[in-house]
């Protein structure tokens, strides 16, 4: 299971020349890759490493690649697991198959917010084990 746009950022190309963050890019490659097949639905997405490594980028931002395709709900990711295609794959229209994550109005969060909103999400999955280990030890 391999990425097949075939090697580094070049070939990821700003479509209709408007300029575009290098998650976003990344984003719309894995998402084409899912919408035509090479990703199945419930299959495991390519760890972030190997992404990073493919795409000659830090892995935070591949984090900020899937998370778009999260909040798209073509992914998800399981701690520990990895990243894996939505089974099943959420319904499109014909104008929706590529997302337009630059649309006049829409702003994309930024790394950091992408980064800060997993920590989060992390910490409450956290803590939520905790409240479940003190209620199952008999604590209010």
């Amino acid at each position: 299971m391999t990425p097949t746009s075939g090697g580094s950022l070049p070939h990821l190309v700003a479509r209709g020349g408007r300029r575009r963050c290098l998650y976003q890019l990344i984003a719309d490659d894995l998402r084409e890759q899912i919408r035509s097949g090479q990703f199945k639905p419930g299959e495991q997405i390519p760890s972030m490493r190997f992404l990073g490594d493919y795409h000659q980028v830090a892995d935070m931002t591949v984090r900020s690649a899937v998370r778009v395709l999260e909040e798209e709900g073509l992914a998800h990711t399981m701690q520990g697991k990895g990243s894996f295609v939505a089974d099943p794959l959420p319904a499109t229209t014909p104008d929706q198959d590529r997302a337009d994550t630059t649309a006049p109005g829409r702003v994309m969060p930024s790394v950091e917010f992408l980064e800060l909103s997993r920590r989060i999400e992390e910490l409450a999955a956290g803590q939520a084990r905790l409240l479940e280990m003190l209620s199952a030890a008999g604590t209010p």
